[in-house]
């Protein structure tokens, strides 16, 4: 199976006539949604996050044996 290669989705929807926006830093985010809020349009909002990052594993009480 092949690995997915990266994909700019902002590239994508321009090419359908779409608003596309691309945001590669965080403090980026916040003007990028200001800006797709203001459009009277579709807007698609492509945010490039860490694939290799992961969500902390969920926290779960120690069990009590009785």
């Amino acid at each position: 199976m092949l690995p997915l290669r990266p994909t700019d989705f902002a590239a994508v929807a321009r090419s359908f006539g779409v608003h596309g926006i691309r945001v590669e830093e965080p403090a980026k985010i916040a003007p990028a949604l200001e800006e797709a809020l203001a459009m009277d349009a579709p807007v698609v909002v492509d945010v490039v996050t860490d694939i290799d990052t992961r969500a902390p594993a969920p926290w779960l009480p120690e069990e009590h044996n009785h």
